[in-house]
C-alpha cells in the first residue's frame, strides 16, 4: 500500500530513514535495476578511485542489480585484465574502448546510470558531459555522479592550475559543477566532500538526500591473521605512494624533517619507500632509507613493516588511500590530521596516532615501533574500528539507501522538463507492475527469488 501511495503521489516520498529498512530491502529484493556504469578505464583494484568504484559495483551485484560497465579507454594491464575476467564471471557486461561510449544510445534503456567524475584527462570532455550528450534525457534513466574527489579543490591544493594542462587554466570549477547539476544524485566519498558540494547544487530540503556519501570500506586482509604475534619479525617503517605532487611533498618532509629525528630515537631505523621509480633517487645517499619502484605485490613489504608512515600534507577533499591501506591490513601507523579525513577517526581515537609536527610525528613513530604493547593495542583498536565503521555491511546499507532514493525519484535534476517528468512517471508505473509480477512469481514459487 505504501508503494501504491508513492506512485499515486507524484513522487512525494518521505526520507529513507531507519524506520523504512523493510521498504528499502523490499525494493532491493524485488526490483533489479538495469544499471549502466561509465568510467575512464577498466579497474585495476590498486588506485583509490578504482577500489571505490569496485566496492560500489560489488555491492550492486550482491543486491541483484544488472550491471553493464563501459570504459572509455582500452588501456590494459595485467590487473585490469584479471578484473574484466572476474567481472564477466559475476555477470557484469563489460565493454572496453571508445566504441562503447560512442554507441551508448544503442545499448538500450537503463534504470540507473552511474558516471565517474574524473578531470585529469587533458583537453577532453568528462564522462558525465559525454554521457548526457549521448544518452539524452531518457525517460527512465536516473543519473548518478560518483565522485572520489572535488577536483577544483584538489587542483588548487596541488598547484596544478598552470602545470598540469590547459584544462586547469580554464573554469574547472564551473565545468565540474555543470556536470554535477545534470545528475539526479551526487555521491561523494566523504561526508565532508558532500557538505562542500551541497550549497552549490541544492538549496532545499532534498540537499542531504541528493548529495550524499558512500564510504570506502576496509576489508581485512590475510596479513591480519598472524599480525599480533609478528612484532619481533617486523623491522621496517613503510611509506607507499605514487609520485604525484602530494606524495612528493610527503616524502621530502619525511626525509628532510622527520626521519632524522626518528633515527635519533631508533638508531637502526629502516624506511622503505614503495610505489614510484623516483623514490630510488629520493632515497640515494640517505642512511637507513631504501627506495623501490612500482611493485606487482605489496605483500612482502607489508609483512616486513612494523609501522606505516602516512604523512598527508596536501588536503582539501577525498580520502587517503594510504590510510585505508594501513587500516585494512591492520598495521599500526602514524598520520597527520589530513590523513584521517573521511574515516570516522573520532569514533575510535585509539586506532589513530596523529601528529602534524615532525618531532611529535617522530616520537609517536618511535614509541609505536619500540614498545610492543603500544603496537598491539593500536592493532586491536584498528580491528574494532574497521568492523564497526568501515565494513561491508555499512557499504551495502549506503548503496541500498542510494538505490531506494534514486529509484523513487526523490532527487530530480533541473534538466527534467514537464514532458519528460510525465514520461518518467509513466515508467515508474511500469516499474511498479514489474514489482507486482515479481511478488506474484515469488508467491507461486513458494519463497524469495534468488538473484543469480
Amino acid at each position: 500500500e505504501s508503494e501504491k501511495a508513492i506512485v499515486a503521489s507524484g513522487g512525494q516520498k518521505p526520507e529513507a530513514s531507519s524506520t523504512q529498512v523493510e521498504l528499502i530491502q523490499h525494493y532491493s529484493r524485488f526490483i533489479a535495476l538495469r544499471t549502466l556504469v561509465l568510467n575512464e578505464i577498466p579497474l585495476s583494484g590498486v588506485e583509490g578511485s578504482h577500489v571505490r568504484m569496485g566496492q560500489v559495483l560489488q555491492a550492486l551485484v550482491d543486491a541483484g542489480h544488472r550491471i553493464t560497465y563501459v570504459s572509455r579507454d582500452n588501456a590494459w594491464s595485467w590487473a585490469m585484465a584479471k578484473w574484466v575476467e572476474r567481472s564477466r564471471a559475476t555477470g557484469i557486461h563489460v565493454i572496453v574502448g571508445d566504441h562503447g561510449l560512442e554507441s551508448l544510445s544503442s545499448l538500450g534503456n537503463f534504470d540507473l546510470v552511474i558516471m565517474a567524475a574524473w578531470y585529469w584527462r587533458c583537453g577532453s570532455s568528462s564522462i558525465p558531459d559525454l554521457a548526457t550528450a549521448r544518452l539524452g534525457v531518457a525517460h527512465s534513466q536516473r543519473m548518478v555522479v560518483l565522485s572520489d574527489d572535488i577536483h577544483w579543490i584538489r587542483a588548487q591544493q596541488q598547484q596544478l592550475l598552470d602545470s598540469k594542462c590547459d584544462l586547469y587554466t580554464g573554469p574547472v570549477k564551473d565545468r565540474e559543477l555543470r556536470d554535477y547539476s545534470r545528475a539526479d544524485m551526487i555521491v561523494a566519498v566523504t561526508e565532508e566532500d558532500a557538505r562542500t558540494m551541497r550549497p552549490y547544487l541544492h538549496n532545499d530540503a532534498s540537499a542531504e538526500q541528493c548529495v550524499r556519501h558512500i564510504p570506502v570500506i576496509a576489508k581485512h586482509t590475510p596479513i591480519l591473521k598472524s599480525l599480533l604475534h609478528s612484532f619481533s619479525k617486523r623491522h621496517t617503517f613503510l611509506f607507499v605512494g605514487s609520485h604525484h605532487y602530494g606524495n612528493q611533498r610527503a616524502v621530502h618532509w619525511l626525509l628532510d624533517e622527520m626521519f632524522p629525528l626518528l633515527r635519533s630515537n631508533v638508531h637502526h631505523a629502516e624506511l622503505h619507500l614503495v610505489g614510484a621509480p623516483e623514490w630510488k633517487e629520493f632515497a640515494s645517499n640517505r642512511p637507513g632509507v631504501k627506495g623501490y619502484g612500482v611493485v606487482s605485490d605489496l605483500t612482502p613489504f607489508l609483512k616486513r613493516a612494523r609501522v606505516m608512515l602516512v604523512p598527508n600534507l596536501v588536503g582539501g577533499s577525498g580520502i587517503s588511500t594510504k590510510t585505508m591501506l594501513a587500516l585494512e591490513n591492520g598495521i599500526p601507523f602514524i598520520t597527520t590530521t589530513l590523513g584521517v579525513t573521511g574515516v570516522d577517526a573520532d569514533a575510535t581515537p585509539a586506532a589513530f596516532r596523529i601528529a602534524d609536527d615532525p618531532k611529535a610525528f617522530a616520537d609517536l613513530a618511535a614509541q609505536t615501533y619500540l614498545h610492543e604493547q603500544k603496537w598491539r593495542s593500536q592493532i586491536e583498536a584498528i580491528r574494532k574500528h574497521v568492523s564497526a565503521h568501515l565494513s561491508t555491511t555499512k557499504l551495502a546499507r549506503k548503496v541500498q539507501e542510494m538505490v531506494f532514493v534514486i529509484a523513487n525519484d526523490t532527487c530530480r535534476s533541473p534538466r527534467w522538463t514537464n514532458a519528460s517528468l510525465a514520461a518518467r512517471e509513466n515508467h515508474r508505473l511500469v516499474r511498479y507492475q514489474r514489482q507486482q509480477e515479481a511478488k506474484t512469481n515469488e508467491h507461486m514459487n513458494g519463497g524469495p527469488r534468488q538473484n543469480n
